[in-house]
């Protein structure tokens, strides 16, 4: 039995992060519309109603242990992967320290799960925002 570790691994080797995003997204556009069983087979679902997709492209021992209930997962761990990475990339002028005194007020005000799955929304939010293809550093914002 292959563990759900070495099924992302697979899966990021098979495809490179975003084009797995783009697809995973269209999976699941598919899913919410057609609604199959959440122990279909991923890739046979992929296969069925997005022929051309590139997780069809994944090595069969990883496909093997995909379902359809592992897109929200999966979808998560590469964007959490691609979060990680933006921030390796951002400029020293985003990596600025907080006071001593605001990262006390942060950790009182935002603790626990809530906090912890918060950031982790405002991580993906903040990494597709600041690594968007189209924004440079001199452009405005509001464009």
């Amino acid at each position: 039995t292959v563990c759900p570790e070495e099924l992302y691994l697979a899966l990021v080797e098979a495809l490179r992060p975003r084009p797995l995003l783009h697809a995973l997204e269209a999976a699941a556009a598919v899913v919410r519309r057609v609604k199959p069983s959440s122990e279909a087979q991923l890739i046979s679902f992929v296969a069925t109603w997005l022929p051309g997709s590139p997780l069809l492209d994944v090595p069969q021992e990883a496909a093997d242990g995909l379902f359809v209930s592992h897109i929200v997962n999966i979808y998560e761990s590469v964007e959490m992967s691609l979060f990680s990475e933006g921030l390796e990339h951002l400029g020293a002028k985003y990596r600025a320290e907080i006071s001593k005194s605001q990262s006390e007020q942060l950790k009182r005000r935002w603790n626990g799960p809530v906090a912890t799955a918060v950031f982790a929304a405002l991580g993906r939010i903040s990494v597709r925002w600041l690594s968007h293809e189209r924004l440079r550093e001199d452009e405005p914002v509001d464009q």
